[in-house]
């Protein structure tokens, strides 16, 4: 109970700094529509059409979660590693952001049979292989965004637990 209250005043010390919460806000927001458009073409079929006229519910919580909890804890994360006494990137950051992004980026778009075309496979391989990779990326796509949350709220937790414990006297890494 004590860590929690610890996470919550390690919010307010990033969040009460105005240059970090406008840095939270333009990350949510920019995050919230790459978030809306990746979600349009993945194997959940959540439209950003959909969101726009207030269709699609689970797209709409999925975007606002996955949107506030990365734009968190990047801001969290950028505000950890400019305290010269705390210099660490939180690995459950970088996971949340590779599983967050992979399944929705590689999954029904060109970047796989583009890059494997541009290793120099033959068209007839390319076109077998892309669905060999992205099938299962498309299939486990919502518990790899469920995961990714996960890693999310751990990263914010662990981050802002020890901006909590280290105060906000920190100096500033020149």
């Amino acid at each position: 109970m004590v860590n929690m209250f610890r996470t919550i005043e390690g919010v307010n010390i990033v969040l009460s700094n105005k240059k970090y919460a406008a840095t939270f806000a333009v990350i949510a927001i920019a995050a919230f529509i790459a978030y809306s458009i990746l979600l349009e073409s993945s194997s959940l079929n959540l439209s950003a059409q959909k969101i726009a006229f207030g269709l699609d519910t689970y797209a709409l919580i999925a975007s606002t979660a996955l949107g506030l909890m990365l734009s968190l804890s990047i801001v969290l994360n950028i505000f950890a590693f400019s305290r010269s006494n705390i210099r660490y990137v939180d690995k459950a950051s970088i996971g949340a952001v590779i599983t967050s992004i992979a399944p929705l980026t590689l999954c029904c778009s060109t970047i796989i049979p583009s890059i494997l075309a541009l290793a120099g496979i033959g068209a007839s391989t390319v076109i077998s292989t892309t669905g060999i990779i992205e099938g299962p990326l498309a299939e486990y796509e919502p518990l790899l965004i469920g995961i990714s949350l996960v890693l999310l709220a751990l990263s914010v937790y662990t981050t802002s637990t020890k901006i909590a414990k280290t105060g906000e006297c920190c100096v500033i890494k020149k």
